[in-house]
């Protein structure tokens, strides 16, 4: 459910098991922008988008062992290290993540094959809401600044949710 930016921004000193859970500190996000000088695109270090957008998030276990995953491929990471890097050892780019995913999605030929990073975290959101996840957590875990927003962005869903709900009184 990270901004994609959010997530490329973590360094492993973003990362904490606390009595078995792994959790990640959302503080930063890494934005892609052309170097006038040279024309090239290059990451910047920036501020999340909203205050709120800091936070802290506990991961799935299939979440954790991607990032155990991570630390094996570059065992020399720092703290400050980001976890998630290219093979040269250097900061992913966006339109590189964009990539691999498409990639993924023809190899497995998926019928909607234009899916991008942020569409998984519209998924991750409805999927938690449709499951009946309470709507002010997952408002906290998508950094959105208001639950206002979180009930706007998944009104469809919730008003399915509300339509099954009614017929509980049945």
């Amino acid at each position: 459910g990270l901004r994609i930016g959010e997530c490329l921004a973590l360094t492993w000193d973003d990362v904490e098991n606390i009595d078995g859970t792994t959790f990640i500190s959302i503080n930063a996000t890494l934005k892609e922008m052309k170097d006038p000088a040279t024309g090239k695109y290059c990451l910047q270090r920036k501020d999340t988008k909203t205050e709120c957008s800091k936070r802290k998030v506990a991961l799935c276990s299939a979440a954790t062992v991607i990032l155990e995953e991570q630390k094996k491929a570059h065992p020399g990471a720092q703290g400050e290290d980001y976890v998630f890097l290219s093979d040269e050892g250097t900061p992913v780019m966006y339109r590189n993540v964009n990539r691999t995913l498409h990639c993924m999605l023809k190899r497995a030929e998926c019928k909607n094959q234009t899916i991008t990073v942020h569409a998984l975290r519209h998924t991750y959101g409805s999927y938690l809401v449709s499951n009946g996840a309470d709507i002010y957590a997952v408002s906290k875990m998508l950094g959105h600044s208001s639950v206002r927003i979180t009930e706007t962005v998944y009104a469809e869903v919730l008003n399915r949710k509300n339509a099954s709900t009614a017929s509980i009184f049945d």
